[in-house]
């Protein structure tokens, strides 16, 4: 899903941004960070049809549901040296060299190649 999802960013980086798990109706459409991208992927593959309203049913959940479907532990605290949904869906929570490479990148789609990198890094581990 990872790779699905680095996939999606590299494509349509103006659809990729961090700061909220999903936007709708934005002048490039729908956009989402990683744990959102997650969500609505795993929804197309289900058949869903991806609204506003279905989005808002679950809001709450999506941090929960990306984790689970990333296989990741979904954790309020971030544990030193661990990957968890913390330090896959917050940059504040990622390596110090990707977070200020990712806050200091001029545009989308710098933000997006860095994302990938990191997305590339995780797989890695």
């Amino acid at each position: 899903m990872l790779q699905r999802i680095k996939e999606k960013i590299l494509k349509e980086p103006e659809n990729f941004q961090m700061n909220y798990f999903t936007q709708f109706n934005t002048p490039c459409g729908t956009t989402a960070c990683i744990a959102g991208w997650a969500v609505l992927l795993d929804a197309k593959d289900q058949g869903f049809e991806i609204t506003k309203d279905w989005y808002q049913s679950l809001k709450s959940n999506v941090e929960q549901l990306a984790s689970g479907l990333l296989g990741l532990d979904y954790s309020e605290e971030t544990e030193e040296g661990k990957i968890n949904s913390d330090t896959v869906f917050y940059v504040t929570d990622w390596p110090d060299d990707f977070k200020w490479r990712y806050k200091s990148a001029t545009s989308q789609e710098k933000r997006a190649h860095i994302a990938a990198k990191y997305i590339d890094y995780l797989c890695s581990l």
